[in-house]
């Protein structure tokens, strides 16, 4: 979510940042008395102009490029859970923690809740696992809180990696 949230934030600045550097542009180089004014202040307004349109278009640049990692990262994880759903080893595990996500809200709603839960591996090695943008309302129908049991699929060769089936 806050991936999708920086690539559109960074698209409309590159847009905008792109679109005054060439309103700045015309505006300048329309002007009749331009070539009459003094180099300093043609310098002063390419600066405006480079420097406006350039600093908001390179804002927007640095966004869509988190955004864009976040995309990667999110594709990644969601194949692996995939992946360890398919293949993985079920276990029993016990939420040690839960509580509403705040970061992303919607009409001052917290969408996502953090539930963080441990499991013993088939070696007997205990792990935890946090995650933190799992739907509140799915927390909320399935009654989630601390203590209780939940059934989860481990990856085999890194039993670390883990997720939880509801």
């Amino acid at each position: 979510m806050r991936s999708t949230i920086l690539l559109i934030a960074g698209a409309i600045l590159i847009s905008i940042g792109v679109f005054l550097f060439f309103i700045l542009g015309m505006a300048f180089g329309t002007a009749s008395d331009f070539e009459s004014m003094p180099d300093g202040i043609k310098l002063l307004l390419l600066l405006l102009q480079y420097g406006i349109g350039g600093l908001v278009a390179g804002i927007g640049l640095i966004l869509f490029l988190f955004g864009l990692k976040g995309r990667s990262r999110d594709a990644k994880q969601a194949k692996l859970n995939a992946h360890i759903a398919q293949t993985g080893i079920k276990a029993d595990a016990t939420v040690t923690f839960v509580d509403k996500n705040r970061s992303i809200r919607i009409n001052k709603q917290a969408i996502y809740s953090i539930v963080e839960y441990t499991y013993q591996d088939g070696s007997g090695r205990e792990h935890v696992r946090r995650i933190d943008n799992i739907s509140t309302e799915l927390v909320k129908r399935q009654n989630i809180k601390v203590g209780k049991k939940v059934k989860i699929k481990y990856l085999q060769e890194d039993p670390s990696q883990s997720v939880i089936l509801l």
